[in-house]
């Protein structure tokens, strides 16, 4: 039983390795033991020589039966140099605090004895090498002065130094560099190196574009993408999704965070896309309960309640003072949430992570036509690994399984990479990407699916094993669910624009309890540097309508706090209002919803679809205001949103009747957690 990182550097001459422990001899044989530049003697207590030798007898890496790379940096550590985890890993998820936001989640660590107390070595033993994460590995550090263990840590995530990349992750030419290499028993040191750097100065073959006269129309469609744009390991992956999008002529935008996606969906529906493809690309987690163990870490790999992805993290303090990493996570909650504010809109969904093919429970979102993912929901998923040596010539992979995040080895049957990956992109998404090139290269395929960018995607996951070279290895299982004849290429686009607050804040009772009908009215929302750009469209920080048109939908993040009937499992009637504001700052009501809804006691975020009302509502003119009513009680919808103010009017009597003038009272530095969908026209 082994883990993946399954290059096996043999010559042509030996293609069957008679057994396993004959292949971990050939491993071993092979292995790759670095002396670095290290700093002047004076200026440390113990050689590079000596740390290494320290790092290879306390974690014994030589004499694992698996692949494996030892890293080490070249020089050691000063004293007070930040060590920590990139996120929540086996030892700190205990540490962690998990808040779900609109569209993804955060994640704050919190890191103890960060900082190292004396000058070290440090060490990183890659347990999984070339793979994606989570997976196991190990950090050690070694002090400099006693060459004893200052700290031996268990890992599922990476090293970081300072907040950045330890140096050896830096790139893939810094992966496979010998000079960070203490031991490695695949590919030999510099072999990585060297084929990387071939392969970034070779020239990818033409796409589609070039290869017939009338390239496919998708006009209508659009790709997204969303991932870790921080580790390399992804880099490759982007590249070619960029490449091949634009020599299909198919819209292409990025998303870093869950808000810009939903911000970016947002604005190419209004702007004619019809047919949304959402590529995820970066760490993933296996479900709760799954409790995949490393038999050398003895840690379970950290798990996650719904199918999630790390997105990006940095290190900082928390307002006390201590080390922290900021984690910030995509998950399939958020992706359906966007899916279902577009019912009318065609999505497809392409996922490459480990244990990618828990996306798969989005199966059942109506709108939803594809869902293509690199491996099961129990498989680890991996990157690009290097195909050759220093002079050409193919590295021998085994073939084998993978189960439970246990991959078994089949060395009887041997494997040359000789897939057209030029980019190093993630296996997975060279696959498909060149299966998509291919259908545009196919008159008989464009011919039976059109230009249905859904139908298109089927024909080249029927093809992405060509050039996929871990699925053709058999250690992940790219999985698909084919539900294109759902819709016909997307209905037709209505456009709509966002005005009112952006939901960002945490919602608080800030104004009191009233015990006559009141009305909340937005007066000033706040522009926020946060949404300016791509996270801005779609939206306008605006207390008011941006043009006329008509009113589709309301969200309120918040919850009735007292009324009729408050509480955790209760709720209170409301309503919402357009108002007309007048030239002496009173406003004049234009018409109220009815029947009443409800906002439940229970803290969230809750979309009203006003065709849910007894009469078409509401129409705007340009500059109305929407507001949110009730027949008093105290509610905590609001943000503390300096610059933002909200305004209130509260009366006995029928104040909500069309014609009805208020005063209004302003309350500064107080928003309205409200926001309002109008389409125009």
């Amino acid at each position: 039983m082994a883990k993946e990182g399954d290059a096996i550097p043999t010559g042509k001459a030996i293609r069957t390795p008679p057994s396993i422990p004959a292949l971990i001899a050939a491993l071993a044989a092979t292995a790759v033991l670095t002396v670095g530049l290290g700093a002047p003697p004076s200026a440390q207590a113990i050689s590079r020589q000596r740390a290494n030798r320290v790092a290879l007898r306390v974690l014994g890496t030589a004499k694992l039966r698996r692949p494996v790379v030892l890293f080490g940096l070249p020089r050691s550590l000063a004293k007070g140099t930040r060590v920590m985890e990139a996120g929540p890993g086996p030892t700190t998820r205990k540490k962690t605090k998990f808040k779900r936001t609109r569209f993804g989640l955060k994640a704050i660590t919190r890191v103890a004895n960060a900082r190292l107390p004396r000058r070290a070595w440090l060490f990183w033993e890659d347990l999984l090498p070339y793979g994606e994460f989570q997976h196991p590995s190990i950090l050690l550090l070694i002090d400099d002065r006693t060459g004893r263990v200052l700290r031996r840590q268990a890992e599922s995530l990476f090293p970081l130094v300072n907040g950045r990349l330890a140096a050896f992750l830096r790139s893939p030419r810094a992966y496979g560099s010998g000079g960070f290499r203490v031991f490695a028993n695949f590919p030999p040191a510099g072999a990585g190196r060297a084929a990387a750097t071939t392969a970034s100065r070779t020239r990818a073959p033409p796409l589609a574009a070039a290869a017939l006269a009338a390239p496919p129309n998708l006009t209508g469609s659009c790709v997204i993408t969303i991932g870790d744009r921080v580790d390399p390991l992804f880099g490759g992956s982007f590249k070619l999704i960029a490449q091949v999008a634009r020599e299909l002529h198919l819209s292409h935008y990025d998303a870093k965070d869950g808000i810009a996606l939903d911000a970016e969906v947002n604005y190419q529906i209004r702007h004619g896309c019809r047919d949304v493809l959402i590529v995820i690309a970066g760490h993933g987690f296996p479900a709760v309960g799954s409790n995949y163990k490393d038999p050398n870490t003895g840690q379970a790999v950290p798990e996650s309640g719904f199918a999630q992805v790390g997105l990006q993290y940095s290190a900082g303090k928390d307002s006390q003072g201590k080390d922290i990493v900021r984690s910030d996570y995509l998950d399939s909650e958020a992706v359906r949430k966007i899916m279902k504010k577009h019912r009318h809109v065609g999505f497809k969904l392409v996922v490459d992570s480990c244990f990618s093919g828990r996306w798969m429970q989005l199966f059942d979102v109506p709108n939803l036509r594809f869902i293509a993912t690199g491996s099961r929901s129990d498989q680890f998923g991996f990157g690009a690994v290097p195909a050759t040596y220093d002079d050409g010539q193919h590295f021998m992979f085994p073939t084998g399984s993978q189960k439970a995040g246990v991959i078994t080895y089949n060395p009887a049957v041997m494997l040359e990479d000789h897939t057209t990956n030029p980019n190093l992109a993630q296996p997975f998404i060279n696959g498909i990407l060149r299966g998509l090139d291919f259908w545009a290269h196919s008159d008989a395929d464009r011919a039976t699916t059109g230009d249905d960018l859904a139908k298109a995607l089927v024909v080249a996951f029927a093809h992405e094993g060509e050039n996929n070279f871990i699925a053709q290895k058999g250690t992940a299982t790219p999985q698909v669910l084919d539900e294109s004849g759902r819709m016909p290429e997307g209905g037709p686009v209505v456009e709509t624009e966002d005005f009112g607050s952006d939901l960002a804040e945490d919602p608080f009772a800030a104004l009191g309890d009233f015990f006559a009908d009141v009305a909340y009215i937005p007066n000033t929302v706040a522009a926020k540097p946060r949404l300016r750009g791509a996270q801005a469209r779609g939206y306008i920080a605006s207390a008011t309508a941006p043009a006329d048109g008509t009113v589709t939908q309301i969200t309120v993040k918040g919850n009735a706090v007292s009324g009729d009937m408050p509480g955790p499992g209760g709720s209170e009637p409301i309503r919402f209002s357009v108002a007309r504001p007048q030239p002496d700052g009173r406003l004049v009501v234009i018409t109220t919803t009815n029947p009443p809804f409800t906002l439940p006691g229970t803290p969230g975020t809750y979309t009203y679809d006003m065709s849910k009302t007894s009469f078409p509502c509401c129409k705007l003119k340009k500059g109305d205001v929407v507001t949110l009513d009730a027949r008093g009680g105290r509610f905590a919808v609001f943000g503390r949103v300096p610059g933002s103010v909200t305004d209130t009017f509260s009366m006995a009597g029928p104040t909500f009747d069309a014609g009805t003038t208020w005063t209004p009272t302003h309350h500064p530095d107080v928003e309205l957690l409200m926001r309002v969908t109008e389409r125009p026209g």
